[in-house]
């Protein structure tokens, strides 16, 4: 990573403090006179209003940045210059374990960042040519940047934007962490970080930066009797990530399924649930997992998530939710004896740490021994696959011994990561046939979000 320190010389201070003891006012910064604030910010220590030039004179954080939309989208890696979010935190007394930084748009839009992601740069990353998960190639530095490919940003998306940025090319975060048009950022104590599980016929363990960036795309609100003005995603948005079809995307939200009639379970971190029907939820814009109210995280009884909205009796309107799933009577994927044969445009990709990298079309994949088990759904109880054991693909794949994790990746993107050592320890872990041509994964004893449908890709890394 490239650190420019530009030293230079003027003749009156660009920053004026307020001055005084230890009992004094919070200091206070202002841009300088005669320039347009290109960035304000708020902190412990005070305010500041910085102009271009101002951050142009900090130390510079230069770097590879790309990201990976929420559809599956790619824009490959560019070169970013900006100031890191540590050194504009510094700015304004700094920011501590236990603190978040939220950097907010013109548009309103705002993203949170924790301390490990601020100032560490603990995100995920992807292959930019493949978008499969990876580990970095090397660390990674959040920047508020204001050139790409050594040029101005234009109004489309400037000047200032927030961009995760590295040494390498290698690498791209989600594109919820990237955000356009930046005017402010406000270190402050952060929230508890927190996750909420998303299962049915396709699951995912969505985090609390992806919830708080899906909230601001689509928020919607809900009042109460009492006034509260509740704010977060409808559920019906949400039921799009467990009704079987691409978790992303306009087309994701299956109506069908919902007008055939299903339910999701709300569950709350003691076990507490409660259970809605498609009818109530389909396509309803006053049903809503809250993760606000007035504008601010929700209280300790209801954080991190609440169930509020039209039509919901009080104790259908579930607090500290952890989890949504979907239950489909009758319509589960794979439901049935398991023994149908894979489709003909069926295939399966084995990559990475191997002899060979190959890919299987479904009368390969049938030619392998097909073995019949029974097995524990970690939802659905004993159900009987048929399928070729994993251990017997990473066998022929020769893969490596010393590999570490398997990355489990489905045809609408969604991607999980196991142990390898814990599958080569399953006799029983499957590449199973489904009922619409596909190959479902068999992972007894292993979470649910790691049963990944319709896999395409398994990765050895």
């Amino acid at each position: 990573m490239r650190r420019a320190l530009l030293v230079l010389l003027v003749a009156l201070s660009l920053l004026v403090v307020a001055c005084g003891d230890d009992d004094a006012t919070t200091p206070t910064t202002t841009a300088a006179a005669g320039g347009d604030v290109a960035l304000e910010l708020t902190g412990p220590g005070g305010t500041a209003a910085l102009t271009m030039a101002d951050l142009q004179a900090m130390p510079a954080t230069e770097g590879w940045g790309g990201f990976v939309s929420s559809t599956g989208a790619i824009t490959i890696p560019e070169l970013f210059r900006g100031v890191s979010l540590a050194d504009l935190a510094a700015e304004v007394g700094g920011i501590t374990d236990g603190m978040g930084l939220t950097i907010t748009a013109k548009d309103g839009y705002a993203m949170t960042l924790s301390f490990a992601q601020a100032v560490n740069g603990d995100f995920i990353t992807y292959d930019p040519s493949t978008g499969a998960e990876i580990t970095p190639s090397g660390p990674l530095y959040p920047v508020v940047a204001y050139s790409r490919n050594g040029e101005p940003l234009g109004d489309d998306e400037g000047p200032l934007r927030l961009e995760v940025v590295s040494d390498e090319r290698y690498q791209v975060v989600d594109g919820h962490w990237t955000v356009k048009w930046v005017t402010t950022l406000e270190v402050k104590e952060m929230a508890a970080e927190w996750t909420l599980d998303i299962e049915g016929l396709t699951g995912e363990t969505m985090d609390r930066g992806t919830f708080e960036s899906g909230a601001n795309c689509h928020q919607a609100e809900w009042t109460d009797e009492e006034g509260r003005v509740w704010s977060g995603i409808p559920l019906w948005l949400l039921a799009g990530r467990l009704d079987g079809g691409p978790s992303h995307g306009d087309d994701a939200y299956d109506d069908a399924a919902a007008e055939a009639g299903y339910t999701i379970e709300v569950i709350a971190a003691d076990g507490y649930s409660a259970t809605i029907d498609s009818d109530l939820f389909h396509r309803n814009e006053a049903i809503i997992v809250a993760n606000a109210v007035d504008g601010e995280a929700l209280p300790e009884e209801d954080f991190p998530l609440r169930l509020v909205g039209d039509g919901l009796s009080g104790g259908e309107m579930v607090s500290q939710i952890v989890s949504l799933v979907g239950h489909f009577d009758g319509v589960e994927e794979g439901e049935g004896d398991g023994q149908a044969a894979p489709g003909p445009d069926a295939a399966l990709a084995i990559t990475g740490a191997l002899g060979a990298e190959f890919t299987l079309d479904a009368t390969t994949l049938a030619g392998i021994e097909v073995v019949e088990i029974t097995a524990e759904h970690p939802r659905d109880g004993s159900r009987q696959y048929t399928g070729v054991r994993i251990n017997d693909l990473l066998d022929l794949a020769e893969a490596d011994a010393a590999a570490e994790t398997l990355v489990l990746t489905a045809s609408d993107g969604y991607s999980v990561r196991v142990g390898f050592a814990d599958v080569r320890a399953c006799a029983d872990c499957l590449v199973a046939f489904n009922d619409d041509g596909g190959f479902d994964l068999v992972l007894p004893d292993m979470e649910m979000s790691a049963w990944v449908k319709d896999v395409v890709t398994i990765e050895v890394l």
